[in-house]
């Protein structure tokens, strides 16, 4: 045959026709991956590494057709391959976020719902992943994207990304092959091998620097899609020898199945122990289809895994929304064994629906408009070119209107109400919110739902980051982007400067109160999750050490009257309640100094999320309460340092977290806490009258003597 411009000269021989066709035991590694994923999330709680396997078998598939075109001189078509591809994946995951959200609006708090339709909003247009990067560097937003039952999207969201950028790379190495005359071969590896060294890098450093961020980032990720088309490059130059084919079939079974109990896969990946689950995948694959009665094709060709691969991809979109959402109605993070088993039965019942009834309609149309006779597409069955755009085109935007029109009214009305309680929010402390300030008499019916009931970043009451510049002299600039300030004096009337923690900054809800009262300034210098000082960290990140120093490092030099900080700290797993370490040495600096200090003691802390038990059990909020007894120290632990220092001067809440002995979720018509362990913008409000009560009796504005 004589090679013409629309027959152009194949670049590779031979052997690369022979990977055409279904690979059933690439069918059966996927369906093992999800089995593995959904087992590991339902039964052990933990996760398995499949998600990686999932990523890896998407590339190497997508590899070999994009190179079959390249080689045969077709055109890859983007657009339409796009069109393709969301045509196929966004229905059935439109489907299950629109139940999903339906569901949580049913069975779970209030105060998660705008955080999911947020979800359900970044799922659609797959970035979800990095939504949830963004919130997991954000303290007061971690506990609501850690809960979340669209956060397995994220990997979606990851390959949608990956669906869309990666062919722009097969464009490249095509102009590399047939423009500039390059080796096919040597050209994708060029290219995808410079991806996977680039971005392995990166993603090790990235995952031992930063890996809560690191394990949603696209960008520590890409390595795991290159190694998957290097992995279809090496199929074409290389088969192994019969011999080693049982063996490597095996070993990467052993390999996928351990990986997620020997690697602490959520907090190592996806550095380069990811390799492990990837390499096994690897050698699954290129064991192929051994034929031999002892490899481990003959499992993975079953008929069912092959069953089960059909419906992984919907089994996995339906399987963590049904776990979380039971998890919190009951309140069993480990439903246990047969209760697990019963969980994943109804997950594969609603999946089959979703292959059946969604997925299987729109691909057996597509197969119909492209069945052939003879090896020519039927007359009848050719589409014509504007209909193989409108198609897909049209099942999208259904999909994006008909599950993200709702979505987005949700969010204007779960905005409208998070301003109607802020005004709201303004009365506590009144009579229909008197939170802390509330009479002995608990049984008092209110006109009004408890408050607050939003999203747990609402809560945060700190002063306006930034607002310092201008007003206060910063001494250390890393302080200007965060550092609050509140003008209720003249410019020299004394000034509280609070440091410390999330625990030092939920304070600032009466500090503030306190600061108005008496005409004072109030300087808000506390960072969330960096605890003063560190002392009692193990592993303080970068930023908590140089937010530390730059807050001591303002306290002694600007020397304010006084500098609030916690002087304990408690324990979610009991009444383990301890002093602050290397709290009394900090003291002993400030007040050498001349600057008085308020130590805070520590709130309880629970084992549950409070603020959704006080939700979720409306008809009985008193069943959420445990006695004092059981969250606190029977004495303050730093009641001897009070004592003894008359420049400290101690503030104890504890008779208003735990009136009458018992720790409370609702006191006075006010949501008490926020999760577990943070106390609410509205009851801490109520807590100013408590606090200058206690300061005043303590001789907080006498003179120093």
């Amino acid at each position: 045959m004589v090679n013409s411009p629309s027959h152009p000269p194949q670049l590779l021989d031979s052997r690369f026709l022979e990977t055409r066709g279904f690979r059933p035991e690439i069918q059966g590694l996927r369906a093992l991956a999800l089995f593995l994923v959904v087992t590991y999330h339902i039964w052990f709680s933990r996760v398995s590494g499949g998600v990686d396997v999932f990523l890896f078998i998407s590339a190497f598939l997508l590899s070999l057709s994009s190179m079959r075109k390249i080689n045969e001189g077709k055109p890859l078509a983007l657009v339409k391959y796009w069109l393709h591809v969301f045509q196929r994946l966004l229905p059935a995951a439109a489907t299950v976020v629109a139940g999903t959200v339906i569901a949580s609006f049913i069975f779970l708090p209030a105060s998660r719902l705008m955080s999911i339709v947020q979800d359900a909003l970044a799922t659609l247009l797959y970035f979800l992943n990095w939504r949830l990067a963004f919130n997991s560097v954000d303290y007061y937003a971690q506990d609501a994207a850690g809960k979340t039952p669209l956060q397995h999207f994220w990997s979606l969201s990851l390959q949608g990304q990956i669906f869309i950028l990666w062919p722009l790379f097969f464009v490249l190495v095509a102009l590399m092959a047939r423009r500039l005359r390059f080796n096919l071969i040597g050209s994708a590896i060029l290219v995808f091998g410079t991806i996977f060294a680039l971005s392995l890098a990166f993603s090790v450093y990235e995952t031992s620097h930063n890996q809560s961020v690191a394990y949603f980032d696209t960008r520590t990720r890409l390595w795991e899609f290159a190694a998957g088309t290097l992995l279809a490059l090496l199929t074409f130059k290389w088969r192994p020898p019969n011999w080693a084919r049982v063996p490597m079939g095996w070993i990467g079974i052993v390999g996928l199945v351990s990986c997620g109990f020997v690697l602490p896969v959520e907090q190592a990946f996806p550095g380069y122990l990811a390799l492990w689950p990837l390499l096994s995948a690897a050698l699954i694959i290129l064991a192929g289809m051994t034929g031999s009665p002892a490899g481990a094709d003959r499992i993975l060709a079953s008929k069912p895994l092959l069953k089960l691969g059909e419906i992984s991809y919907a089994l996995y979109l339906v399987h963590w929304p049904v776990f979380i959402i039971y998890s919190t109605v009951t309140g069993q993070n480990h439903p246990g064994f047969i209760t697990g088993t019963l969980m994943i039965l109804v997950c594969m019942v609603i999946a089959w629906a979703i292959h059946t009834y969604i997925e299987e309609p729109l691909r057996k149309d597509a197969r119909a408009r492209t069945s052939t006779a003879g090896g020519q597409a039927l007359p009848w069955a050719r589409p014509k070119r504007s209909f193989v755009f409108l198609k897909p085109i049209a099942v999208i935007s259904a999909c994006l209107l008909i599950v993200g029109g709702p979505l987005l009214a949700s969010r204007y009305y779960l905005q409208q109400r998070e301003v109607e309680f802020a005004e709201i929010e303004n009365q506590a402390g009144g009579a229909h919110f008197p939170g802390a300030l509330a009479p002995e008499n608990e049984d008092e019916d209110y006109d009004y739902p408890p408050l607050p009931a939003t999203d747990i970043q609402s809560q945060y009451d700190g002063l306006e980051a930034g607002s310092c510049v201008g007003q206060v002299e910063l001494v250390n600039p890393v302080l200007e982007a965060e550092c609050g300030f509140q003008g209720s004096g003249v410019e020299d009337s004394p000034t509280i400067a609070v440091i410390g923690g999330s625990h030092t900054g939920q304070s600032i809800a009466f500090y503030r109160e306190l600061a108005s009262y008496n005409q004072m300034n109030l300087l808000d210098l506390h960072t969330g999750g960096c605890r003063f000082p560190l002392e009692a960290e193990p592993n303080p990140t970068a930023e908590c050490i140089d937010r530390n120093e730059a807050w001591s490092q303002q306290v002694l030099e600007q020397k304010p009257d006084y500098v609030a900080l916690m002087l304990t700290q408690t324990s979610s797993q009991g009444d383990r309640e301890i002093l602050v370490p290397g709290v009394e040495e900090k003291i002993e600096q400030f007040t050498q100094a001349g600057i008085r200090v308020i130590g805070l003691r520590d709130n309880p802390r629970w084992k549950q999320n409070v603020y959704e038990c006080a939700q979720t059990s409306k008809n009985d909020p008193n069943s959420c309460n445990e006695p004092v007894g059981n969250r606190l120290e029977p004495v303050n632990p730093a009641q001897d340092l009070i004592d003894s220092n008359s420049n400290l001067f101690g503030l104890d809440f504890t008779d208003q977290y735990c009136p009458e002995g018992q720790c409370k979720a609702v006191i006075g018509n006010v949501y008490v806490y926020m999760d577990n362990n943070h106390v609410s913008k509205a009851f801490g409000r109520t807590l100013s009258d408590f606090a200058q009560t206690q300061l005043d009796d303590q001789g907080w504005l006498s003179p120093t003597v």
